[in-house]
C-alpha cells in the first residue's frame, strides 16, 4: 500500500481528500454527541487528584488518546464489512455499544462519589490507583462512541463506505477510512486537550469546581445511558454541518 501511494500521485490525492474531510467534518452538527460525552469524561475525571494541575494535565490526556484511538479503530473497522473484522464488528456493533455505555455509566458513578460503583471498579480492577477511572473504560468508552454515533453522510465519506463494502477495494478502503478518522480524532484530540486545560484551571476544593466536576460526572452518566439504550442517533442533529464534504 505505502509503495502503491508513493508511486501515484491519485491515490495521494485521495488520501489527502479524505484526511481533509475528517477535519472538515468535525464542524457538523453530527458530531456534537461525541463532543458532548469527550467534555462530560474530561468534566468529570480531571479533579481527582490534589497534585496540582500539572500533574493533572499529565495523566489524563493518556486516558484521552485512548479513547480517541478505540473510537477510530471501531469507525474504520465499522466502514469495512467485508473484511473478517468488520464483520465481526458490525455484527457485534450492538454488544460494544452496550459496554461503551456502560463504562460511561460507570466512570461518571465514580467521580460523581457513588461508593457502590466506585467499590465494584477498584474490585475488578478498572480504577487506578488514585480513584481515578484506568484506561481500559477510557477505551470502552470510544468504542462505544463509534458504536453508537451516526456521521453525517457527506459525499468523501458515503464513496469510502461505499469502497468498503466491495471485496477488492478493502485495502483502499482501509486507508481511506484511516485518513479520515486521523483527521476527525485529531481535532477531536485538539479540542479535548484544550478543554481539559480549561478545566484544569479550576482545579482545587472551590464550590465551582465541584459543582463542575459533579455536572460532569452526570451528564456522563445520561451519555453514557443514551448509548446503551442506543438512543444517540435519534438524538443527533442531522445535515451537513458548514462543510458538505
Amino acid at each position: 500500500m505505502f509503495a502503491e501511494l508513493l508511486s501515484n500521485p491519485g491515490l495521494a490525492r485521495e488520501i489527502v481528500l479524505a484526511l481533509a474531510a475528517g477535519v472538515l467534518s468535525f464542524v457538523s452538527a453530527c458530531s456534537l454527541p461525541l463532543l458532548a460525552g469527550v467534555t462530560a469524561y474530561i468534566t468529570s475525571t480531571a479533579w481527582e487528584a490534589d497534585r496540582g494541575p500539572g500533574v493533572i494535565r499529565k495523566a489524563v490526556p493518556g486516558q484521552i488518546i485512548v479513547l480517541i484511538l478505540s473510537f477510530a479503530t471501531m469507525f474504520v473497522l465499522l466502514g469495512l464489512p467485508a473484511s473478517h473484522a468488520g464483520r465481526w464488528v458490525s455484527v457485534e456493533q450492538g454488544l460494544v455499544r452496550r459496554l461503551g455505555g456502560v463504562a460511561a455509566v460507570l466512570v461518571g458513578g465514580q467521580m460523581a462519589g457513588v461508593e457502590t460503583i466506585r467499590r465494584l471498579a477498584a474490585r475488578i480492577n478498572l480504577a487506578r490507583t488514585d480513584g481515578r477511572p484506568g484506561l481500559v473504560l477510557a477505551g470502552l468508552i470510544g468504542l462505544g462512541m463509534a458504536g453508537a454515533w451516526n456521521p453525517c453522510p457527506g459525499r468523501v465519506l458515503t464513496s469510502i463506505l461505499i469502497l468498503g463494502g466491495a471485496e477488492g477495494q478493502m485495502e483502499f478502503a482501509a486507508a481511506l477510512l484511516a485518513a479520515h478518522a486521523v483527521g476527525f480524532g485529531l481535532i477531536l484530540l485538539l479540542s479535548a486537550l484544550a478543554w481539559h486545560h480549561l478545566v484544569s484551571l479550576l482545579h482545587g476544593p472551590s464550590t465551582p469546581a465541584r459543582v463542575l466536576r459533579l455536572a460532569g460526572a452526570v451528564t456522563l452518566i445520561i451519555w453514557g445511558v443514551t448509548v446503551f439504550f442506543d438512543w444517540l442517533g435519534p438524538l443527533t442533529p442531522r445535515g451537513p454541518g458548514v462543510f458538505a464534504v
